[in-house]
């Protein structure tokens, strides 16, 4: 990658939103040191779990778990979940319920909260007739829809969408997170769900 491609403003926001993020996840745990853990959760965090022979790393639901931090638990065999007592708050700050929204996401499912509440801003709305999932493994998950008797296509691109709607109709759309960036998941779900 050169220093031609990056833009240092698109760095910048995501910089002023990640420390946003960790203000606003140190306000809420009111200086509790219990668990949940918030903040940024490193390799180090990781490390120090293991270290002090734990299996299960409870972490609040706006905490940021660095993709080295996952990849480090999975090595070391701990599993990180996310606090149902904070769950709870982002329902309620979103006003959707889980069945209210538009995305969902078995993997990930603050990932699916933040694309339906763009969509929400959109107008946009949760389908009766078509639902989109959102997976880092969609060949797993379509087979999994099919299995049940449902029609399902992943899309990786906004290109595909027209020519997948006309050749298939599905009633799952399972969008390939691997492809997709976040604002171009939130278009193409954004253009299933119109």
């Amino acid at each position: 990658m050169s220093d031609a491609s990056i833009d240092p403003v698109w760095i910048a926001k995501i910089v002023r939103e990640v420390i946003e993020r960790v203000k606003q996840n140190q306000m809420e745990t009111d200086g509790q040191t219990a668990c949940p853990l918030s903040g940024v959760i490193s390799v180090a965090t990781v490390k120090e779990a293991a270290a002090d022979g734990k299996k299960e790393l409870r972490v609040a639901t706006k905490a940021i778990v660095t993709p080295a931090a996952r990849d480090e638990a999975k090595l070391l065999g701990i599993t990180i979940t996310r606090s149902a007592k904070n769950e709870t708050k982002r329902t309620e700050k979103t006003n959707q319920t889980p069945s209210e929204m538009a995305v969902t996401d078995n993997e990930t499912p603050e990932r699916a909260a933040a694309i339906s509440q763009q969509l929400a801003r959109r107008g946009i709305r949760a389908s009766a007739t078509v639902e989109v999932v959102l997976s880092d493994a969609p060949s797993k998950e379509v087979y999994r829809i099919c299995s049940a008797g449902r029609r399902a296509a992943t899309v990786s691109s906004i290109a595909t969408v027209d020519r997948i709607e006309k050749e298939l109709a599905p009633q799952v759309w399972v969008l390939d997170m691997n492809a997709l960036n976040f604002v171009a998941a939130v278009n193409v779900a954004a253009r299933i769900l119109k």
